[in-house]
C-alpha cells in the first residue's frame, strides 16, 4: 500500500501504524505528527450519529461541567463584556456554552447533526470553542481552515481533546484511540504545526487535553 497523504498538512511523508491484535490501520505524519485512522475504517454518518446520540452530556450535570472547566478557565481571561462566541460541535446540549452564557456572553451553537444551521458558519466570532470534537475530523485540513476563518482578528480558539504524548503513552493501548468515532489524534508538535501554519500569534497548551490559540 502506498503512503496516504496527511489529511492535515497534506505531506506525503506518512508511515503506517498497524497492530497485531486489530485490523484497523493508522498512519503517522512525519511532518506535522498527526496520527490518523485510514479512511476505509471510517463510520458512516448514520453510524456516527447513532453513537453520538448515546452521549449523556447533560449541561446541568455538575461532574461534566467540572470536566469542561479547564477550557472555560483558559478562555475566560481573554474575553471582554459583549463578546460573542461559537460552540463548534455542540452536540445535543452544551454545558460549556451554558458556562459562558452564565457569565453574560452570547453563544451560538453549531453541530452538523444536532444544530445544523449553516448560517452559524457564515459569520465570524470573538471566540470559538470546541470540546471533544477535533478528534472526529475526517478532513482536518478543511475543518481547521474553517475554525480559523470563523475567528475575528485577535479572536481566540479554545480546543479540548486528549493529547497524545509518546513519552507517556503507547498508541496501541491508548484508550482514546479505541473509540471508533475518533479518527484524528494530536500531540503538542501537531498543535505547534497548526500554530505556525495559520499564523496564530500565541498558543497555550495545558496537558492532558486543553489548549488555546490566539489569532
Amino acid at each position: 500500500m502506498s503512503a496516504r497523504p496527511c489529511p492535515l498538512c497534506e505531506s506525503p511523508k506518512t508511515q503506517k501504524i498497524s497492530f497485531q491484535k486489530e485490523e484497523r490501520l493508522y498512519w503517522r505524519c512525519g511532518e506535522c505528527d498527526l496520527r490518523f485512522l485510514d479512511p476505509k475504517h471510517f463510520l458512516t454518518p448514520e453510524e456516527e450519529k447513532k453513537r453520538y446520540s448515546y452521549h449523556q452530556n447533560d449541561e446541568n450535570d455538575s461532574g461534566y461541567r467540572e470536566f469542561l472547566k479547564p477550557l472555560f478557565d483558559l478562555l475566560r481571561p481573554a474575553l471582554r463584556p459583549g463578546m460573542e462566541g461559537l460552540d463548534f460541535g455542540a452536540g445535543k446540549s452544551s454545558a460549556l456554552a451554558r458556562l459562558f452564557e452564565e457569565e453574560g456572553f452570547s453563544v451560538t451553537r453549531f453541530d452538523p447533526y444536532f444544530f445544523p444551521d449553516q448560517k452559524a458558519l457564515a459569520r465570524t466570532y470573538d471566540f470559538v470553542f470546541t470540546s471533544e470534537v477535533v478528534e472526529h475530523f475526517f478532513f482536518p485540513r478543511r475543518e481547521w481552515d474553517l475554525l480559523h476563518r470563523l475567528l475575528c482578528p485577535q479572536g481566540v480558539l479554545g480546543v479540548m481533546t486528549s493529547l497524545y504524548d509518546p513519552s507517556k503513552m503507547d498508541f496501541e493501548d491508548w484508550y482514546y484511540r479505541k473509540d471508533p468515532t475518533h479518527v484524528s489524534f494530536y500531540g503538542e508538535s501537531t498543535l505547534r504545526w497548526i500554530q505556525r501554519h495559520y499564523g496564530f500569534s500565541d498558543l497555550q497548551i495545558l496537558p492532558p487535553r486543553t489548549c488555546c490559540f490566539q489569532k
